[in-house]
Order: C-alpha cells, then sequence, then structure tokens
C-alpha cells in the first residue's frame, strides 16, 4: 500500500545524498537512485517531479553513454512519457527520437527493447498526425517484435493495431482491413472466449468491411464485438455501438440508428467515461437525430452544438472529430431551412477532412458529397 510506498520514497531521498557524497554527482549509481524516484513519482502522478529526477539522471547517463546506453534509452523513454502526459508534445517527441538514436548507435543485437523505441515514438508521432513519419517506424517495430518473440506472440497486436489506425487514415482500407484480421486470428490463438484485444479488433474490423460495402461480414463483428464486451463488463462496448449506428444511418435504417446512438450515449453519462470520446458520440448522435427528419431538426442543433463546444475543450477544433460535429449541425440547419449557413459549415467540414486526408480519400469523398446534396436541395424549387 502507500505507506511502504513512502517508506521506499523515504529511504531512496536518504539514499540520493549518500550516493553523490560517495561518488561524486555524476556517477550512475547517483542517476539509478534518481530513476527509481522518477518512476515512484510516475507511480504516484507527481509528472513535474518525475520530470525533475529524469532530467538529472539523464545528465549524468548522457555522460556515460558509452558504458550504459540502455540505461539511457529507457531514461529518455521515461522522459518522454512524462512530458507526453503534461501536454508537451514536441519535447516528448524530441525526448522519445532520441532514445530511438542512443538504442540504434548503443544497443546490441541481442538486446530487448528496441521495439519499444520505435513503437513509442511512432505512436507519439500519430498522436500528432504525422502518419507518413510514423508509418515506417511502426512497421519497424511490428518487424523486431515478431524477430524477438514470433509471428504469433499476443504483444504484437500493439504494433498491429496502431499499423492499422495508419493504413485506414491514408485511405487504404484493404490493407487496414487485412491487419485486421490477423489481429483476429492472433487473439484466437492466444486467448479464449471473450477478451479485449478480440473485442478491439473486431470493432475496427467490422467498421472497415462496411466502409468497404461488406455490410453482412461488418454487422456480424460489430454485434459479435458489442456483446463481446457486454460479457466483460467494459464500458468500451460504446465504440462497436457507436460504428453501428453510423452503420444503420448509412444503410438507411434512421429509427435503429437512433436507439443504438442512444445506447452508446447512456455509457458517457459514466463517471469513468472517455470525455473526449463522448462529444464524439455527441456529434454522431446530432446527425442521427437529424436524419429523423424536421421534427427533431431542433433538438439535433443543440445537441450540435454543444459537441462543438465539447470538442472545442479537448481542442479538437481543426480535427476530423470536429468536422464530423459541423456536419451533423449543417444538416439541422438545412432542415430547419438556414441553407446558406448550412453549406457554408459543410463546405469548413470538407476543408477538414481534406487537410487531414487528401481530397481522394474516401471520407473527403463521403463529406464532399454530402455537401453536393446540400446544394442540390437548396436548388430546387
Amino acid at each position: 500500500g502507500q505507506n511502504r510506498f513512502d517508506d521506499a520514497v523515504a529511504l531512496l531521498e536518504r539514499a540520493l545524498p549518500l550516493a553523490e557524497q560517495t561518488y561524486g554527482n555524476d556517477h550512475p549509481a547517483v542517476a539509478e537512485t534518481l530513476l527509481n524516484l522518477g518512476s515512484i513519482a510516475v507511480y504516484n502522478e507527481q509528472v513535474k517531479l518525475a520530470e525533475d529526477h529524469l532530467v538529472r539522471a539523464i545528465a549524468i547517463l548522457e555522460r556515460h553513454v558509452e558504458t550504459d546506453g540502455l540505461g539511457l534509452a529507457n531514461a529518455l523513454g521515461g522522459l518522454a512519457y512524462v512530458l507526453s502526459a503534461q501536454g508537451r508534445q514536441q519535447e516528448a517527441v524530441q525526448a522519445s527520437r532520441r532514445a530511438l538514436e542512443v538504442w540504434r548507435t548503443h544497443g546490441s543485437p541481442g538486446d530487448k527493447g528496441l521495439d519499444v523505441a520505435l513503437h513509442n515514438l511512432g505512436t507519439m508521432l500519430t498522436h500528432q498526425g504525422r502518419d507518413e513519419e510514423a508509418e515506417p517506424l511502426l512497421r519497424e517495430a511490428l518487424a523486431v517484435r515478431e524477430a524477438d518473440y514470433g509471428p504469433d506472440n499476443p504483444s504484437l497486436e500493439y504494433a498491429l493495431s496502431a499499423l492499422s489506425g495508419v493504413r485506414y487514415r491514408r485511405g487504404d482500407l484493404a490493407e487496414s482491413v487485412a491487419i485486421n484480421q490477423r489481429r483476429l486470428a492472433l487473439a484466437d490463438k492466444n486467448y479464449d472466449g471473450a477478451n479485449v484485444w478480440k473485442a478491439s479488433a473486431l470493432t475496427d474490423a467490422g467498421w472497415q468491411n462496411l466502409e468497404l460495402g461488406q455490410a453482412e461480414q461488418g454487422f456480424a463483428q460489430l454485434h459479435e464485438a458489442i456483446a463481446m464486451y457486454e460479457t466483460m463488463r467494459s464500458g468500451d462496448q460504446i465504440k462497436p455501438l457507436r460504428y453501428l449506428a453510423l452503420g444503420q444511418r448509412r444503410a438507411g435504417d434512421a429509427a435503429a440508428a437512433l436507439e443504438t446512438i442512444d445506447r452508446a450515449w447512456q455509457f458517457c453519462g459514466d463517471e469513468n467515461a472517455n470525455l473526449s470520446f463522448c462529444a464524439v458520440v455527441r456529434a454522431n448522435r446530432a446527425g442521427i437525430l437529424a436524419s429523423q427528419g424536421k421534427d427533431r431538426a431542433a433538438e439535433a442543433l443543440a445537441e450540435a452544438d454543444a459537441a462543438i463546444e465539447d470538442l472545442r475543450t479537448f481542442k479538437s477544433y481543426g480535427q476530423p472529430e470536429m468536422a464530423q460535429a459541423f456536419e451533423s449541425k449543417a444538416l439541422a440547419l438545412s432542415l430547419l431551412g438556414r441553407q446558406a449557413e448550412a453549406e457554408a459549415l459543410q463546405g469548413e467540414a470538407l476543408a477538414i477532412v481534406v487537410k487531414a486526408y487528401g481530397s481522394e480519400h474516401f471520407e473527403s469523398r463521403r463529406v464532399q458529397a454530402n455537401l453536393d446534396k446540400l446544394r442540390q436541395a437548396s436548388v430546387r424549387p
């Protein structure tokens, strides 16, 4: 418990000046004590304190990089995590990049951990929308992990799921689905019954099959994912529920879509709900309300505005999530006869997705088609 932790901290805090006196300020033994203090601070969610300890340890280890490169690489990885937790993404990427550099220069062929350094930098870049830079790192992480642990190791899931997301966003649905099929096979080999890996892979594969026009398979996989999360009593069923609702709406079943998105939205009342994800669910719910017709248009508009507010809170301004909220609002405005505003907002949604994905991406084409529909609606007498 916390008491034993506090004892450990007290011991380490006493050990630090002792190590400094015994070995001098820039001895690896001092760095090791600082790293231990840093780990405990991370565990206690004291990120600023952790950063101070790690920065000091790294300064020492940089001077001993020839003899302990891996210690330095791991410390830099820890620092990247701590900076990222403070929202300092640029600095986090720098630390992560340096960690990988140290690995490449000072790691030996048998050392384990290169895959982690590659994966961490890759995923950090994806969070910054830098998929193109991230992809070769994630592919290498996968290759290294396969070489170290074999092609059926469950830990491949991390790299595969990150890579599937990158291929999806870069418009390669076919490869993304193939990667997700591999994730499903991996889960089947390694686990019996309901488990998070399999439910997550079913969720992604199901949605992408819907996008590919494989409706029967897509819907079946989403239903299986929902049932699996329910068995595990996991709030993550909100993810396949959201995809199912979007799929039902696109298939023209607006009533079923509303029922499903309302089920998803219920999870957002829970204190453990992921609020930024709930903002996106709310944006989708607004669009599904609008798809019910004029009767629900005013309600849809209010929900869309609330979703836009929520997304602004999460700094999603210029992100594809915001485009979904703009599209929902545009549809509601159009139903309420506010045609010029609707077209302007749908145009903003299009600009966001084109900037994120390029104009040829399937998502951009869908948003463009919705804009064309709105324009046709305003031409009609």
